[in-house]
């Protein structure tokens, strides 16, 4: 697996989320506002708002 796994460049597998909001520079009263905005799995886009 660790041909296909553990970098994120073109041939790898990869399981990610991509948030609406950077979580380590944002106000912390904002965290809760953030939203998912895709979601791949097995190198595959499940989910794009």
């Amino acid at each position: 697996e660790e041909n296909i796994k553990g970098t994120l460049e073109p041939g790898m597998l990869a399981d990610m989320i991509v948030l609406s909001d950077d979580l380590l520079t944002i106000d912390p009263e904002r965290i809760l506002d953030v939203v998912v905005e895709t979601t791949i799995v097995g190198g595959r886009v499940v989910f794009e708002r």
